[in-house]
């Protein structure tokens, strides 16, 4: 970046502040750097001045997110999120997310076959599918881990769909009353899962039933 004047500073919190520069560059910085590199509305950053902060932004950044990823696994998505609240410039953000994926601490892949794992069994495929869109995981990486999943535990959604039916049932209610059967998929429908799945294990629970 070239010699860059100071356009804005913005209180962030008692001891920082956001500091933006033309074309809306924006980063943060403690109030005690702000006077090391004496800046003011203004006045301008030369490009040795810039490259120091850039890299101390750097390393303040990418310590952490080591930190977070050390207590628990995180989407690409879901940090860069977290660090544009945090007032760090994209360029930065890019620079620490392309280190941490080269590195493996970062990997949306895993992240998506990990949560499908750990949660298939609790959550249909339309509820993992809006989390971890929610999250930022690309769509075929979604899809990849699900279908995946889905050809080693072919019966999982009728399973889930099963037991949540178990749960629901009244020992009172007649299985083969219309009105019963449509309220069960009814019910089914609004945890959104799939036509078939609901039709499978509405079947089963009839089959039980029946003896």
């Amino acid at each position: 970046m070239e010699e860059a004047f100071v356009t804005d500073i913005v209180k962030l919190t008692q001891k920082k502040v956001k500091v933006v520069l033309e074309d809306d560059i924006a980063f943060s910085l403690y109030n005690s750097e702000l006077k090391k590199y004496h800046i003011t509305i203004g006045s301008a950053i030369s490009v040795e001045e810039w490259e120091e902060i850039r890299k101390m932004l750097y390393k303040r950044l990418l310590t952490r997110a080591l930190t977070l990823l050390k207590d628990k696994d995180y989407a690409v998505g879901e940090l860069v999120s977290k660090f544009k609240k945090s007032v760090y410039p994209m360029a930065i953000i890019d620079e620490v997310i392309e280190r941490l994926k080269s590195e493996k601490f970062l990997d949306d892949k895993r992240f998506a076959e990990n949560y499908v794992m750990f949660h298939a069994e609790q959550k249909n495929r339309k509820q993992i599918e809006q989390f971890l869109y929610r999250k930022g995981i690309p769509e075929d990486l979604i899809d990849a881990a699900l279908e995946e999943y889905a050809e080693d535990n072919p019966d999982s959604e009728v399973e889930l769909a099963f037991s949540q039916l178990k749960k629901k049932v009244k020992p009172a209610m007649n299985l083969s009353d219309y009105e019963t059967k449509m309220k069960l998929k009814s019910f089914l429908y609004r945890k959104e899962f799939e036509f078939s799945v609901i039709d499978r294990a509405i079947e089963r629970l009839e089959k039980e039933e029946n003896g």
